[in-house]
């Protein structure tokens, strides 16, 4: 009767742990997709970022060309554009700033999940393990009932 519960929560224990193995496979699946698609989009932005700055600069000194030619509402308007200019340089800057965060949180919650990875596969062994002690009590026990 005692082996017959002993099964039992063999028996629970191993689909406790299929379970948990389904579900840190399609959490590390995703997480990795995830990864991925920060780099990517990384890149992406690190790309337009370049192409935005060399556009500013470009433009900047186009603008600065002209500062020294133009007066009253036309400089104005040139000061205008040059902040303009400035400020999407900046919001450039932190957009870069933020996907590198983004990135390296990624990273690290990645690193997490292959860790978590491998607890399950130990506890996997652990079950296992148990199973095999519980298995040889049986054994004793019905060998001893001869």
């Amino acid at each position: 009767m005692q082996s017959e519960s002993l099964q039992e929560i063999m028996e629970k224990l191993y689909s406790s742990q299929d379970q948990v193995e389904k579900t840190t496979f399609d959490v590390l699946n995703e997480q990795d997709k995830l990864c991925c698609l920060v780099s990517e989009t990384s890149l992406e932005i690190q790309k337009l970022i370049s192409k935005m700055e060399a556009i500013n600069y470009c433009v900047a000194n186009h603008l600065k060309d002209h500062l020294a030619r133009v007066q009253g509402e036309k400089l104005k308007e040139l000061e205008h554009v040059m902040s303009m200019v400035e400020e999407q340089e900046l919001i450039g800057i932190t957009v870069s700033q933020y996907i590198d965060t983004l990135a390296t949180q990624a990273s690290y919650a990645c690193e997490l999940v292959h860790i978590m990875e491998n607890e399950v596969a130990v506890h996997r062994e652990d079950i296992e393990g148990i199973e095999e002690c519980v298995n040889c009590d049986s054994e004793k026990d019905a060998i001893g009932s001869k």
